[in-house]
C-alpha cells in the first residue's frame, strides 16, 4: 500500500529510484537490535537504519501475536528532548516522512508486517531522541520507539542502486 506520490530531488534521486531503494530494503534481514516496544500482543521494532545522500531509511516491523487485528490510526515521528526538567515545556519537533511503503495500516492477528519510512536527513543532538509513536484506531494499544543518536550514527550507508549490497 503506497502513500501518494511525493515529487522531490535530493542527491539526484527521483521518485522511481527512491521506491526502488525502499523495495529492496524491505527484504533485508534485521541488523539493528534493542529498539522495540510491546503492548497488548503487538511488538514493534526497528529492523534496520540506513542512510543514502540526504535521506534516512527506517526499516520497521510490527508483529501481532494477539487474536485481534491491529488497525493503525496514527503514526507520529518527532524529535524530543531526552530529559525534561521540572516545570519546563517539552520540546518536540514533528517530522514528515517523504514516503512510507508496506502494509502497515492493518496488522492481522498472527502476522508480521515490515515497512520502510524515508525521512530527510537530520541532525540529532546527544540530548535528544527520535520518537516514533503508533496508536490503534478506537483502542488502547499505543506503541513508542525511541531511537537515540548512537543508533543513528551506526546507520548503514547505502551504495549506489546498481550494487548487490541489499543481500547483506
Amino acid at each position: 500500500e503506497l502513500d501518494p506520490q511525493v515529487q522531490f530531488t535530493q542527491q539526484g534521486m527521483n521518485e522511481k529510484e527512491l521506491l526502488a531503494y525502499m523495495l529492496q530494503l524491505l527484504d533485508n534481514d534485521r541488523h539493528t537490535r534493542g529498539i522495540q516496544d510491546r503492548a497488548g500482543g503487538i511488538q514493534w521494532q526497528v529492523s534496520g537504519i540506513y542512510s543514502y545522500g540526504d535521506l534516512v531509511f527506517l526499516h520497521l516491523a510490527m508483529e501481532n501475536a494477539s487474536p485481534i487485528d491491529y488497525h493503525l490510526d496514527y503514526l507520529r515521528i518527532y524529535t524530543r528532548d531526552a530529559r525534561q526538567g521540572k516545570r519546563t515545556a517539552i520540546q518536540e519537533k514533528e517530522m514528515t516522512p517523504l514516503k512510507i511503503i508496506g502494509r502497515y495500516k492493518k496488522v492481522a492477528a498472527g502476522c508480521n508486517v515490515p515497512f520502510i519510512i524515508a525521512l530527510p536527513r537530520f541532525a540529532l543532538p546527544a540530548k535528544q531522541f527520535l520518537a516514533l509513536e503508533a496508536g490503534e484506531a478506537a483502542g488502547g494499544r499505543r506503541l513508542q520507539l525511541k531511537i537515540r543518536s548512537p543508533h543513528l550514527m551506526r546507520a548503514r550507508i547505502l551504495p549506489p542502486l546498481h550494487t548487490d549490497f541489499f543481500q547483506l
